[in-house]
């Protein structure tokens, strides 16, 4: 998980000239908006690695509103897929919960 979403920040911060490109509909704006969220989410994931239960909220936070801008400029179907991962990180944490500070 962290390094997919470590390439998915380094893509939309450095590289969002492709997914302009890819995606005429969404603005540079949009595209930053999802990198900053993404670098919340790298932060988020190593807290998660250092027991912290901010880890797990800093992660769905992020994923809350990147759900939102995918519905809007996506679609419902692709931002299904993009909580994808949340739903497995859940998963591998409910049972370790009463172990997170």
């Amino acid at each position: 998980m962290f390094l997919a979403t470590l390439v998915v920040s380094i893509t939309y911060l450095f590289f969002n000239s492709f997914i302009t490109k890819a995606l005429p509909n969404i603005s540079t704006s949009i595209i930053y908006v999802l990198g900053a969220l993404s670098v919340i989410q790298l932060i988020s994931i190593y807290f998660i690695f250092k027991w912290k239960k901010i880890g797990f909220y800093g992660v769905l936070g992020p994923a809350a509103i990147s759900f939102v801008i995918n519905v809007l400029y996506l679609g419902f179907s692709s931002a299904i897929r993009g909580l994808l991962g949340l739903m497995i990180l859940y998963l591998l944490v409910r049972n370790k919960w009463n172990l997170f500070e």
